[in-house]
């Protein structure tokens, strides 16, 4: 059920959050915590596993404009973290566990989106209409260009 927002507003306040200010919220549900504190200029993350919930919660966003989605452009403030995060995940599958391909996408909503391949097609056009076909799926903003 989601916390109303009088109650994420009367919450943020209480907590002076504002800018230079980090906010985590586990199970983010629809976002409203993490982009009301976006709003107030805070640096946010919204951690979700509902695929519903993280792609409902990303096109908030969008429409509050506290991200701005930018496949095509880099997107990664920081990338030694993203390094670490996907050396920390590939270390845990194990060799045993690994596919033999990997596409990881670091998304506009702060979350990794890794697609595994039993099998890649040699050919090129192929392939790239495979890996299309499954980002459709997965993200939540146009892969056609």
């Amino acid at each position: 059920m989601p916390t109303p927002d009088v109650l994420v507003d009367t919450m943020l306040e209480m907590a002076e959050v504002g800018p230079g200010d980090y906010v985590m919220d586990l199970g983010s549900g629809d976002g409203r915590t993490v982009i009301a504190a976006a709003r107030l200029g805070a640096r946010t993350v919204g951690v979700e596993l509902d695929p519903g919930l993280v792609a409902a919660s990303t096109q908030r966003a969008i429409e509050a404009g506290v991200i701005e989605p930018s496949p095509g452009k880099p997107n990664v403030q920081r990338p030694e973290i993203l390094a670490q995060a996907v050396r920390q995940v590939w270390a845990e599958l194990g060799p045993a566990k690994r596919p033999d391909a990997a596409l990881i996408l670091p998304d506009a909503s702060s979350r990794l989106t890794v697609l595994d391949f039993d099998h890649l097609p040699s050919e090129g056009k192929e392939r790239l209409q495979l890996i299309r076909f499954r980002l459709k799926k997965a993200v939540p903003f146009d892969v056609e260009n």
